[in-house]
């Protein structure tokens, strides 16, 4: 009996621990990737600052974090804190938060924190505002997401601090465990497969799928040519549709094989190509030579000029002929 309940007592353990995992897997998949390096502040690496400074005392664990300090009466200041990263546009913020503390002898307006993700062309998107902030221990703040308009090449957390009126006032404001949760998006192209359709004697319709390119800005251009490796004519351009581009290629050669390459362009990626062969149906016969008339059987065909019609005796009788004789 005991053994039996070790042996439930097991099962049952690995089944949490299973769906514990599956849990874990869910909400990476709904929340997306973690765009920020070392957002613990476990050390200065990955960050750069510009008047605050990297304090590796004071954190909201047993880490560190990014300290501003001001001394001084009615005195202010601003500090930066960048990192350099790669986000390309179409990616969506789902979800930022950081924790924060702000300790001042003298409490004035003019403490407060801002996330902007810096775009390719130098503008910012604000993804966090803390609004004026007052004497606190560790607060967990958060920000809102947001679609990416342009590739994103740094974060910049921003903060501002003010002392108050006294001579004797300073404050210290410090930031940690920032988290910037995203997902990517796709704006990169990667070629499918080709396919062919309604192939005749004289012309063959190409189909290139593709997936990704989210940002819709990738081309395609399909060559051909009669021998592998050789394409020496180019397709009439291919219209884009969802996921994939069609041409069709008229003028060829009946019963014909022929080779055909997609060469994908996307600004995001180099794609490369996809290749392809089809062949061209056998050519069609005179169609004089498959009419009705000529296909018909030979029975309840019209007689040809000048054939007499033969006619059975069994079907018209010849009646007897009597001949009768006088008497004398």
């Amino acid at each position: 009996m005991a053994k039996r309940t070790a042996v439930k007592a097991r099962a049952w353990f690995g089944q949490q621990i299973a769906l514990l995992c599956l849990l874990l897997i869910s909400a990476w998949s709904v929340w997306g990737a973690e765009m920020v390096t070392n957002g613990a502040f476990s050390g200065s690496t990955g960050w750069t600052f510009s008047t605050a400074t990297y304090d590796s005392t004071t954190g909201r664990s047993a880490n560190g974090s990014a300290k501003l300090y001001i001394a001084g009466r009615n005195t202010a200041t601003a500090g930066t804190v960048t990192q350099s990263i790669s986000i390309p546009a179409g990616s969506v913020i789902n979800a930022v938060a950081l924790y924060s503390q702000l300790t001042t002898n003298y409490e004035t307006a003019g403490d407060n924190i801002s996330v902007d993700l810096r775009y390719e062309d130098a503008t910012t998107v604000n993804i966090f505002s803390s609004g004026e902030l007052t004497n606190s221990a560790w607060t967990v703040r958060n920000g809102a997401g947001v679609t990416l308009a342009q590739n994103v090449n740094q974060i910049i957390i921003t903060m501002n601090t003010k002392a108050g009126n006294n001579t004797a006032a300073n404050a210290s404001l410090w930031v940690d465990d920032l988290s910037i949760s995203y997902t990517a998006s796709n704006n990169g192209t990667t070629p499918g497969a080709m396919t062919s359709f309604g192939a005749t004697d004289k012309q063959i319709s190409i189909q290139v799928a593709f997936t990704g390119d989210d940002d819709n800005d990738n081309s395609c251009v399909i060559a051909y040519g009669t021998t592998p490796g050789n394409y020496n004519f180019t397709a009439p351009a291919p219209v884009k549709g969802a996921g994939i581009y069609t041409t069709t290629v008229s003028g060829l050669t009946p019963n014909t094989p022929y080779y055909f390459q997609a060469t994908f362009t996307d600004p995001d990626n180099v794609p490369g190509t996809v290749t392809g062969t089809f062949s061209t149906t056998p050519p069609l016969s005179d169609p004089l030579l498959h009419n009705s008339i000529n296909l018909a059987p030979n029975i309840g065909r019209p007689a040809a000029v000048g054939v007499l019609p033969v006619v059975s005796m069994e079907s018209s009788p010849v009646p007897p002929v009597i001949i009768e004789t006088p008497v004398t």
